[in-house]
């Protein structure tokens, strides 16, 4: 039904590709909607909290909705997700930029530049989505969240 999430992307091109990620308080689903509909794009991926492996983001309520979501409109590919309750979320901090690297990029020293005088929010490590991740919040306010697809 839907690609794998790094599918959206031609492999083994070298190009290093930067996506908006929008992060909603509950109504990502119908913000999906909202910009496939705006964008004449299609949904390529989807996962619910409910169906992450082990539970691992089990809470009550929060089964049917979004833990990311991938929209392709022509060459641009947005990433959504909703925040659950417990997490914090504020007005006008709902934009990050992805960095989608390949396995032979320079993940470790971009992590370690923006870590350097900014603020680690998710340390470097591997991930069941099979990819490496971090997320960083720079020296600038600006928040990224870095991937690297394995080989």
């Amino acid at each position: 039904m839907y690609k794998r999430r790094f599918d959206v992307f031609k492999k083994g091109d070298g190009v290093m590709r930067m996506v908006p990620y929008i992060r909603l308080n509950g109504n990502c689903e119908e913000a999906l909607n909202y910009y496939k509909r705006l964008l004449d794009g299609e949904t390529t991926y989807i996962m619910r909290y409910g169906e992450a492996p082990g539970g691992m983001w089990n809470v009550e309520g929060s089964e049917n909705k979004i833990l990311h979501a991938s929209l392709l409109a022509g060459e641009v590919v947005l990433y959504l997700s909703d925040i659950l309750e417990d997490m914090d979320l504020t007005e006008g901090e709902t934009v990050s930029l992805t960095l989608e690297l390949e396995p032979e990029e320079r993940m470790e020293s971009i992590y370690e530049e923006l870590a350097k005088d900014g603020r680690v929010v998710v340390p470097m490590q591997d991930t069941f989505w099979n990819a490496r991740h971090a997320t960083v919040t720079d020296k600038f306010g600006v928040t990224w969240i870095i991937n690297q697809d394995k080989a």
